[in-house]
């Protein structure tokens, strides 16, 4: 799951060299929900919709403190984000909106290695 999680995270960075704002855009919040599941599976769990995904990661992580509260909601929001540049034709994101959400997916990926890194010890 990191592993797909880093992938994404490079192809994000790649999209926004690039200019594919809206394809970075969806990138970063796939590299923070592949990573958001790698956490959750550290603790035996996994779902396989988004929302319960969000909702788990929530519950096990951000209202119990474990990791910054920031990282939950930067993940809801990301999703949001993701869905207006996917779906919404009209939008067009910007490259400071990519530059935010890979800036967001970097620190969300960052964490999350360090959460599991510090379980396996």
């Amino acid at each position: 799951m990191m592993q797909r999680a880093r992938e994404s995270l490079r192809a994000a960075k790649a999209e926004v060299a690039d200019g594919l704002y809206n394809n970075a855009v969806g990138d970063a919040y796939y590299a923070m929900l592949h990573s958001a599941r790698a956490a959750l599976a550290s603790r035996g769990l996994s779902f396989s919709s988004h929302r319960a995904t969000h909702g788990a990661f929530g519950r096990e992580f951000a209202r119990t403190g474990t990791l910054p509260r920031d990282l939950h909601r930067h993940l809801i929001d990301a999703e949001r984000a993701r869905g207006a540049a996917t779906y919404d034709y009209h939008v067009e994101m910007t490259e400071d909106e990519a530059r935010t959400w890979l800036q967001r997916a970097e620190e969300f990926v960052a964490a999350i290695e360090e959460f599991l890194d510090a379980a396996t010890e």
